[in-house]
């Protein structure tokens, strides 16, 4: 079974409002995630950021493979496969 990403949020691009813009403030913080396809994906620019962090990736072995954001996105302080590799 193929599924998609496990949080997925919309910017402008794909509502073709002219814009960029997803969301305002994006907090993902204390989640396991353990699906094998990338967990977050950020498709568009926070008004202010988008913050990923004190989660475990079980089925990633790096934040780049884990999450797709833009330049307001955030990635820190996550844990990484399952050795559960922190990487700050």
């Amino acid at each position: 079974m193929i599924i998609s990403h496990c949080f997925d949020m919309h910017g402008g691009r794909d509502r073709k409002d002219g814009t960029n813009i997803a969301g305002t403030l994006i907090v993902i913080c204390n989640n396991t995630f353990k699906a094998p396809e990338r967990a977050v994906a950020i498709r568009g620019e926070p008004e202010e950021q988008c913050s990923v962090y004190h989660n475990w990736f079980l089925k990633h072995n790096n934040p780049k493979d884990a999450v797709y954001g833009y330049e307001r996105t955030k990635v820190f302080d996550n844990l990484y496969g399952n050795n559960q590799k922190r990487i700050k």
